[in-house]
């Protein structure tokens, strides 16, 4: 399983988006926003922040083996 501070540098590279940049646009220092990353504490309204500040969206689910999500 993929943790969000891989996830996040996955997005950074899709997006064509340095991760000092992103720290921007989501409020941070560059520094502050790759510690953030670094350690991987994102909560879900950081990720909400970001996402809107991106301009795209976001899900979190539990996903049991049947498919259904929760």
């Amino acid at each position: 399983m993929t943790n969000i501070t891989e996830k996040i540098k996955i997005l950074s590279v899709k997006l064509g988006i340095n991760i000092s940049k992103m720290g921007e646009m989501y409020g941070n220092t560059p520094q502050a926003f790759s510690q953030k990353v670094k350690r991987g504490t994102f909560y879900p309204k950081d990720l909400d922040r970001l996402c809107k500040k991106l301009g795209i969206d976001y899900e979190i689910n539990f996903i049991l083996k049947d498919g259904e999500k929760i």
